[in-house]
């Protein structure tokens, strides 16, 4: 884990937990490599390959990864099932159950340090937008 720096600013926070937990999604990027296509998968290559050699394109990076949790997010739903579940003291009789299924809930599992890392970009992304923002109120107050 990266030591974060006392007083520093909430765009170092963001970048200093979105490289803490890169690795992390380097690991589920492999585990996940079935669902891709091949121009899917060369990126999540060359996104694993960037995040291991200690490169980081913050905004590519989170395009890159948009678009790879796509096929993820669409398997996931896809093990949605809906139980009719048979309940003698439930007044209609019975109740609705919605689950994932093993497959899709283990998918959610494994995926989820790449959704926290798309979280971490996002919050790099947004951090970078509101610095841009104050820098130009500052230089021209009056607007």
């Amino acid at each position: 884990m990266l030591d974060p720096i006392p007083h520093q600013s909430p765009l170092e926070a963001a970048v200093f937990h979105a490289l803490d937990i890169a690795p992390l999604a380097v690991e589920a990027l492999r585990e996940v490599d079935h669902l891709f296509n091949s121009r899917l998968r060369r990126r999540a290559h060359a996104l694993a390959a960037n995040i291991e050699a200690g490169r980081f394109f913050f905004d590519r990076d989170l395009q890159d990864l948009t678009l790879l949790l796509e096929p993820i997010s669409a398997a996931i739903e896809r093990g949605w099932v809906t139980e009719i579940i048979a309940d003698e003291n439930c007044v209609s009789g019975s109740w609705i159950n919605h689950r994932l299924t093993k497959e899709a809930e283990e998918l959610r599992r494994v995926a989820a340090p790449l959704l926290a890392l798309h979280h971490a970009l996002m919050r790099v992304h947004n951090e970078r937008l509101a610095d841009q923002a104050i820098t130009r109120i500052l230089e021209n107050p009056t607007g």
